[in-house]
């Protein structure tokens, strides 16, 4: 069940967030000691790929405000530009390991 942006959260996650933001903003007292970072890693471990995609892209829009919406278009005419080229043989796509390869090569390593 979708529960406003809780997507891969297990409904007993969901009650235990729940409790804490009902004490946090109630008369009880949560004691919540941060996360490193290291921690919060390994938390995104245990999550499903979409779920993680989300939050990172909650902590872009966050720390940095939302797309553009110039931008954004512009750059959806540019991906659809591009697919157009490798489905019309324009351009020749080369294999992930080969483009690493290379990357590896020009930055020394």
């Amino acid at each position: 069940m979708e529960h406003g942006g809780l997507s891969g959260v297990s409904d007993g996650e969901r009650r235990g967030l729940r409790k804490v933001v009902e004490a946090k903003a109630g008369t009880g007292y949560v004691n919540a000691m941060p996360l490193t970072l290291d921690q919060i890693v390994e938390e995104t471990q245990q999550m499903p790929p979409d779920v993680v995609a989300e939050l990172v892209d909650r902590i872009m829009i966050a720390r940095h405000g939302g797309i553009d919406s110039e931008v954004e278009s512009a750059w959806r005419v540019e991906v659809q530009r591009r697919i157009e080229e490798i489905r019309s043989g324009a351009v020749k796509t080369i294999p992930v390991e080969e483009a690493l390869a290379r990357a590896r090569k020009i930055a020394g390593l």
